[in-house]
């Protein structure tokens, strides 16, 4: 685990995470579930990559959630988070702090996981209808390897007012022995065959001197009380800004 190469294929696959709630919490009873794949075409990072991701409101002030990567016969990760909101949370502008602990393997060898995080986001008003951006900001501790992992995306989506919506996401790692780097990943947010979401998108990534591309392909879904009432659909009709910015915005939740 100690070795560059095996780092930088950690690090590469760690950066395409699952959607995250972000500064958004869920509502007490409602939940969302994300599931999905990379698919890589090269030899510097492993080809294919599953993902699954779910969150659960418990309180008004408490999200619970479950975050599942794996390559087979690679690596992979598995961790429990809780996610809390920071100040009272009323305002257009949203804060949540965010801690998880689980376990991580290398080929059949596994490690203790934990990470800490930070995450502010806003709803917005364009001329399409309204949008959203998010910031979060990742401390990855990966047990069994020498160093950290640093992480700080920007995503940027649109609520409402377009069947097929634009979603944009800007990741970013830093660790001690490669560097900086990152993926640029536009994406398409589109109508499913029931309630749930479609997401595809391309990873264009470069970390520690190496270049991938990616196709990245997700579904999301609601569920629970009051599912796909008060949040953005992608069906339904535009939702003024004050109330997009007090709801939890499809795309953070991935």
């Amino acid at each position: 685990m100690r070795h560059g190469g095996v780092v930088l294929v950690l690090v590469l696959l760690v950066l395409c995470g699952p959607a995250r709630g972000g500064a958004w919490l869920r509502d007490p009873g409602e939940g969302f579930l994300s599931f999905g794949t990379t698919i890589r075409p090269d030899r510097i990072v492993p080809d294919h990559e599953a993902k699954l991701y779910l969150e659960y409101g418990v309180a008004k002030r408490l999200t619970l959630g479950v975050d599942i990567n794996e390559t087979p016969g690679v690596t992979g990760h598995a961790i429990l988070f809780a996610r809390l909101p920071v100040g009272r949370g009323e305002g257009a502008l949203k804060q949540a702090m965010e801690m998880g602990i689980g376990g991580h393997h290398w080929q059949e060898d596994w490690w203790g996981f934990y990470k800490l995080g930070y995450s502010l986001g806003r709803g917005v008003e364009n001329r399409r209808g309204n949008a959203w951006w998010a910031l979060d900001a990742n401390y990855d501790r990966r047990l069994g390897n020498d160093q950290p992992l640093w992480k700080l995306d920007f995503t940027w989506g649109q609520s409402s007012g377009m069947k097929i919506r634009p979603l944009m996401k800007v990741e970013t790692g830093y660790i001690p022995s490669q560097g900086v780097g990152g993926s640029l990943v536009p994406s398409l947010m589109i109508p499913g065959f029931g309630d749930e979401i479609w997401v595809a998108g391309l990873e264009f990534r470069h970390f520690g001197g190496q270049n991938s591309v990616g196709l990245r392909l997700d579904i999301w879904k609601d569920f629970g009380k009051g599912a796909g009432e008060d949040t953005p659909n992608l069906d339904g009709p535009e939702i003024p800004l004050r109330q997009t910015a007090a709801v939890t915005p499809e795309a953070e939740r991935r």
